[in-house]
């Protein structure tokens, strides 16, 4: 209300408010402790799992996203996801930011029950002006200690760190307050993310229940859920269930396992109190992966209503403590059971991964109710990433051939001429050279023997059918060829239109070792199938070989790029003659692979022009000397004969030079 003159201001600041009554001479909210394993929070809500901003610092963290506002300084992207979708917080250090000033954030109010805990968090600290990073654990009713638990100073690098803080037992409700203070420039951005909170002193991780394969079905102790975890940085839990789920056009009528409504599965309800992007995260136990042969996450999904959001899945580094997504569908896929299968333990860029993982099964809530989404028989098997014989759907694709063929559900063409044959190198004794050198320990592949073939002869093999994606897939695989120059490997996409896709050409080049060729397949709406053909050249001798086959998401990273186009396979009944052909790239490993000629030709090639070279320089020289030789005459005349030819000299002179004669009587006629 205003007053009766101009100095009557009124100003309000740090308005809040608590459940419960209120505290005397204290700040403090009067609530109940929360447990310590639901403490900890990755900031990708609003809520920022109501921590709570210190009213007695100077200014606030901020929830950011992608990059802070001042360069060289700050994060790019989060931690948890490591894109610009993810968030983090920060404080910002440029103005009206003075060196000194500090901010603090509060976790909610928690109680150890006087278990010795570990504190993990993520933190960055990248900029000339970085000042310091302090942990304090602040009893509640009492003032910020004078002594921090951990400290972190100056400039760390542009890279999130890990960090572990122990925590002792007590009985006395805590709080852990992160206080970041700005230092002597604006490129002083500090911010932390990922923090969790374990019933386990740091460095005590229990490592017994390390993995390599397991299986499970969600039957029989429903408790354990296999040793999956329910994730305490989520928004809910994911749920086991038997028969339909509470809602109406939404979920699976009856398991995978069984098919009947007695068999068991999990899934997350889409229902109220749920909002849309809330996520449910199960983790699995930790994998030691191995170095020599592919591992294969399996397991069956379910993702029916108009309402569904989407389902992820992350592989989650160990020790480093990072996030890499493996997979990610969206929206409804209709009232079935599809298979996943997902090679874990390899990378097309970086090969085998020799790190402990983890798994992450991450369901999110869609726009409405109708999102159910369920998940059963999870597995890791051994050697092949292929689909079981039920199956006519994938995701994703990564086979090795150490099970056989068949195992990984390749089909071979009817309307070829020939097929490809699986070749195990310790019990054939086919002529082969440097098959063992497929990849390091492992001697199974598949190849086609140009042997007694006819000139063009073809051979097809396609992968099983592969669902839509939303985004890219790489398709990588290794290949061994010898033999006539004409020769082809050539790669297409069967889409169930009919119409084959070019996808890119591997040219022959007789060599002692196998290559790696990668090809990006764009996204597509259509179920689709990859086929390799191979075509025999003029002769019919050598061979082409093919191992390790992987389709994974994302996008190939490019190193020599090479472009292609070939005709549709005529082989092929469904293939359309006036088709458009895409030009595609063809990216082999090998620097040597950037030739187009070989050896003979090249050699060839530079012959014909040494000697064109020289036959020109003969002729320059012929030339030379032609001139040469004319001049020396002429100059060899005119000292044999000194006499002037000039009609005006005296007839004195005249009488005894002849030229002078032939000039007047040439004149004269």
């Amino acid at each position: 209300m205003c007053g009766s003159g101009i100095y009557g201001d009124i100003s309000l600041d740090d308005v809040r408010i608590y459940d419960g009554p209120c505290a005397n001479n204290t700040v403090e909210p009067a609530v109940v402790a929360i447990d310590f394993l639901k403490a900890g929070c990755n900031f990708e809500f609003d809520d920022i799992c109501n921590y709570t901003q210190d009213i007695a610092d100077v200014f606030d963290w901020r929830r950011n996203t992608g990059r802070t506002p001042s360069s060289n300084t700050g994060p790019t992207n989060d931690h948890t996801y490591t894109t610009s979708v993810g968030h983090y917080m920060y404080i910002e250090a440029s103005r009206p930011r003075r060196e000194g000033d500090k901010a603090r954030l509060l976790t909610q109010i928690i109680n150890n029950n006087n278990t010795d805990i570990c504190i993990s968090f993520y933190y960055h600290m990248y900029g000339r002006g970085i000042d310091f990073l302090k942990i304090y654990k602040k009893d509640v009713g009492g003032g910020l200690p004078l002594d921090p638990i951990y400290v972190k100073h100056g400039n760390q690098r542009n890279v999130w760190r890990l960090e572990k803080v122990d925590i002792k037992g007590q009985t006395e409700n805590f709080q852990i307050v992160f206080e970041g203070t700005v230092g002597n420039t604006a490129y002083g951005d500090i911010a932390i993310d990922d923090i969790e909170f374990h019933a386990v002193a740091c460095g005590k991780e229990n490592l017994d229940d390390v993995v390599d394969f397991f299986a499970c079905d969600f039957e029989g102790n429903s408790s354990s859920l296999c040793n999956f975890e329910q994730s305490q940085m989520d928004n809910f839990d994911w749920e086991l269930r038997n028969g339909s789920t509470h809602s109406l056009e939404t979920g699976p009528s009856a398991d995978h396992t069984y098919g009947n409504s007695k068999g068991q599965y999990i899934y997350i309800e889409a229902s109220d109190p749920r909002r849309p992007g809330e996520r449910a995260q199960l983790t699995s136990p930790p994998i030691d992966p191995s170095t020599d042969h592919v591992l294969c996450l399996q397991f069956w999904y379910h993702m029916k209503g108009e309402h569904v959001g989407s389902l992820k899945v992350f592989r989650y580094f160990y020790t480093e403590g990072y996030h890499q997504r493996l997979m990610n569908i969206e929206g409804e896929q209709g009232d079935r059971w599809i298979e996943a299968l997902i090679p874990i333990n390899y990378d097309v860029n970086n090969g085998f991964i020799e790190e402990r993982i983890k798994i992450l099964l991450t369901g999110v809530i869609g726009k409405g109710h109708l999102g159910d989404i369920a998940i059963d028989d999870v597995s890791i098997t051994s050697h092949h990433c292929f689909p079981s014989g039920e199956s006519t759907t994938v995701t994703e694709l990564s086979c090795d051939f150490e099970s056989g063929l068949s195992q990984c559900g390749f089909k071979q063409s009817v309307s070829d001429v020939f097929d490809w044959t699986f070749l195990n190198a310790s019990a054939d004794s086919q002529d082969i050279a440097n098959f063992s050198t497929a990849t390091e320990g492992q001697t199974n592949f598949i190849y086609l023997d140009m042997a007694r073939r006819g000139r063009g002869d073809v051979a097809n093999i396609a992968t099983p059918t592969i669902l839509p994606n939303i985004t890219n897939r790489c398709l990588t695989f290794k290949y061994f060829m010898k033999g006539d120059a004409q020769q082809q490997l050539n790669v297409y996409i069967l889409g169930v239109s009919g119409l084959n896709d070019f996808v890119g050409s591997v040219s022959l080049k007789n060599s002692s070792q196998w290559k790696t060729s990668q090809f990006d397949i764009s996204v597509k709406q259509d179920d689709q199938q990859i086929m390799f053909e191979g075509v025999v050249g003029f002769a019919p001798r050598g061979f082409i070989a093919l191992d390790d086959i992987t389709v994974k998401f994302g996008t190939c990273v490019r190193g020599n790029i090479k472009a292609t186009i070939r005709p549709t396979p005529s082989s092929l009944p469904s293939a359309s003659s006036n088709q458009e052909k895409n030009a595609t790239t063809d990216n082999n490993n090998d620097d040597d692979d950037d030739e187009n000629l070989d050896i003979v030709s090249k050699l060839f090639i530079s012959f014909t022009l040494i000697l064109l070279f020289m036959i020109l320089l003969s002729v320059a020289i012929l030339v030379v000397r032609r001139r040469f030789v004319k001049k020396s005459r002429q100059a060899k005349d005119e000292q044999q004969f000194p006499y002037s030819t000039n009609q005006n000299i005296s007839a004195d002179l005249a009488v005894d030079n002849p030229a002078y004669e032939v000039s007047i009587l040439s004149n004269l006629s």
